[in-house]
């Protein structure tokens, strides 16, 4: 999951998910994202979370959450991950 707008480093991101795909999955939320964007958006949630990663409490040592942006946004994502 990935908060800036434009995503930090996407290039990079993508190019590991494509080398990766059966270990890593790339997700961008955007705040405020530009139009046509079908994405999340706004404040990374705990559903999201689900949605992506999946709600099996025996996987939280492999996955990892990578975040990027201004306050709130890193706050509220640990706020929906306790």
């Amino acid at each position: 999951m990935h908060g800036c707008a434009p995503p930090v480093l996407r290039e990079e991101w993508d190019a590991l998910a494509k080398a990766h795909p059966d270990r890593l999955k790339v997700v961008y939320a955007l705040d405020k994202p530009p139009k046509g964007w079908t994405g999340p958006t706004g404040y990374v949630s705990k559903q999201v979370l689900e949605q992506n990663a999946g709600a099996d409490a025996s996987l939280a040592e492999k996955v990892k959450v990578f975040v990027c942006g201004v306050r709130p946004f890193p706050s509220r994502l640990i706020d929906c991950t306790v």
